[in-house]
């Protein structure tokens, strides 16, 4: 299954890299795709967050909203986004940090081939082992510092024992819902487990992170089991993938400020780790084929 799934990546990444240079071979193609095999990516960043937003983001990288109750002002326009929508109308946090973040890309071309890029990324966000050693600038401390100096899955809220990641989904397979537990040992919250509940959509899905231990800084009770909330919901577009985070809890008042920073810190540093495990897999698979090795990737159909 792996290496089903990796000739499948490698044909999506190839065909994307060829995306980015348009030919008279590229757009015959386009006009031949059978009309039975549609694309699945529909939307632009402009359509999900508009050309303002979308403007901030390329000047500063990044868009950042700190407020409270269950009002988000970044949410993009997106079904897979009411949900999310509707829980914070519930919720109420008396923290609400949220972060918009987009990662240029030119479109997989073709249904099969942007499949397989929602498969990867999906998969990608379920390697949770390789959250340990991230990274973050820390404003208090004017550095960077590690976020999680520990991270894996293990069996359950109670039961400690390690279990490897799971394997990634085959493109076209992605599971409607799925819950994992992670232990995460972070240098400001100390050691918690978490539970992760995933809620995909045809082209793209969601991530519900929930606090399944009491969490403590300095030792003093910060947040109670189930009371720190961490959604992060990803869209590939036909120009990007829009990475979009919040975070919501009940926070003591004079930690308010504390937990604020370290929400959008965390955020900052969780899409840093997915931008760069994607970069990695696309250089990886260009230079492949450069070196036109049959193993590394399926080189993109010639240019007219």
């Amino acid at each position: 299954m792996k290496v089903t799934l990796r000739v499948r990546l490698a044909a999506a990444v190839a065909l994307t890299l060829w995306a980015a240079a348009p030919g008279p071979g590229r757009l015959a193609a386009e006009a031949a795709a059978p009309s039975g095999s549609p694309a699945i990516l529909e939307r632009s960043g402009f359509d999900l967050i508009g050309a303002a937003a979308m403007d901030e983001i390329a000047s500063k990288g990044s868009i950042s909203a700190v407020g409270s109750g269950g009002t988000p002002k970044l949410l993009p326009d997106y079904p897979g986004a009411e949900p999310m929508r509707e829980a914070l109308a519930r919720e109420k946090p008396q923290v609400l940090v949220e972060a918009l973040f987009f990662y240029p890309r030119p479109a997989p071309v073709g249904a099969e081939a942007q499949a397989a890029e929602l498969a990867y990324i999906y998969g990608l966000m379920r390697d949770f082992s390789t959250l340990r050693g991230i990274t973050y600038y820390s404003q208090t401390q004017r550095s960077m510092q590690t976020l999680y100096v520990e991270a894996y899955r293990v069996a359950g809220p109670k039961d400690p024992t390690r279990v490897t990641d799971p394997p990634p989904p085959e493109p076209g397979a992605i599971p409607p819902k799925e819950r994992f537990y992670v232990f995460q040992q972070d240098q400001r919250f100390g050691k918690n487990v978490y539970r992760y509940d995933f809620t995909s959509y045809p082209d793209g899905f969601l991530v519900d992170t929930t606090n399944e231990t009491q969490m403590s800084f300095l030792f003093f009770p910060i947040f109670k089991p189930e009371k720190l909330e961490m959604r992060l919901l990803l869209i590939p577009a036909t120009d990007g993938i829009l990475f979009y985070a919040e975070s919501g809890a009940e926070v003591p008042g004079f930690l308010r400020g504390l937990a604020g920073e370290s929400f959008q810190s965390r955020a900052a540093a969780l899409f840093g780790w997915f931008r760069d495990r994607f970069k990695e897999a696309a250089a990886r698979e260009a230079a492949s084929r450069q070196q036109n090795d049959p193993a590394g990737g399926i080189a993109p159909p010639a240019h007219g």
